[in-house]
C-alpha cells in the first residue's frame, strides 16, 4: 500500500526542529502533544484513533519524536509518519476503558524509564479526550512556561509545588 504523506521528510524534520527551538526558548525539555490536530501538524500522524489516549513526545535530546498510543493504531503511526519504528510505543490493551487504570500511567512509566521524570515538561491539557489521571498523583515534575508558534496549549499545571493552573499559549 502506498501512502502519500502530507509533507516531505525534510518538512517533518524542520517542524520538529522548530518545535525544539521554541521549547528551548520556553524552558521545556519535553513536550507532550496530545491534541490530534497538533500531532498531525507535527508528525503527519493520521489515524482514526482520536477517541483513545495517544500522544507525541518531543524531547530536546531525542533525534525524533516518540508516538505513544493503542497497539492497533501503531501501524498508522508507522505508515503516516517518519517516526522510527523503535519510537512507536504501544500501551497495554487491557488499559483501554479500564475503570481504575489509565494508559497515561504507562506513559508516565515510559517517561521515567527514559530518565525524563524530572524534566521540565509542557503538556496540552485542553485536548478533547485528555484525562488527567496521573497528574494528581504527583508522578511527574512539570514546569510552567509560555511559547509562541503554531501549537495551542491552554493550560500547564505544576504537579510538584504550588499545584495551580496557569494559562499559556504554545504554538510551534
Amino acid at each position: 500500500m502506498k501512502y502519500n504523506k502530507p509533507f516531505q521528510t525534510s518538512e517533518y524534520e524542520q517542524r520538529v526542529e522548530d518545535v525544539k527551538q521554541r521549547m528551548v526558548k520556553a524552558g521545556f525539555d519535553l513536550l507532550i502533544c496530545q491534541d490530534p490536530a497538533n500531532m498531525a501538524w507535527l508528525t503527519g500522524f493520521d489515524g482514526w484513533s482520536f477517541y483513545t489516549p495517544q500522544v507525541v513526545l518531543v524531547h530536546l535530546e531525542e533525534a525524533s519524536p516518540l508516538w505513544f498510543g493503542r497497539a492497533q493504531d501503531a501501524k498508522s503511526a508507522q505508515i503516516t509518519t517518519d517516526i522510527p519504528v523503535n519510537n512507536i510505543v504501544s500501551f497495554s490493551e487491557p488499559l483501554v476503558h479500564h475503570p481504575a487504570k489509565h494508559p497515561y500511567d504507562e506513559l508516565c512509566e515510559l517517561i521515567k524509564e527514559r530518565g525524563w521524570g524530572s524534566a521540565r515538561i509542557g503538556v496540552e491539557l485542553d485536548a478533547h479526550y485528555y484525562k488527567n489521571s496521573t497528574a494528581d498523583r504527583d508522578v511527574l515534575s512539570f514546569s510552567v512556561g509560555h511559547m509562541a508558534g503554531r501549537f495551542w496549549c491552554s493550560h500547564f499545571r505544576t504537579i510538584r509545588g504550588h499545584k495551580r493552573w496557569r494559562s499559556a499559549v504554545l504554538r510551534c
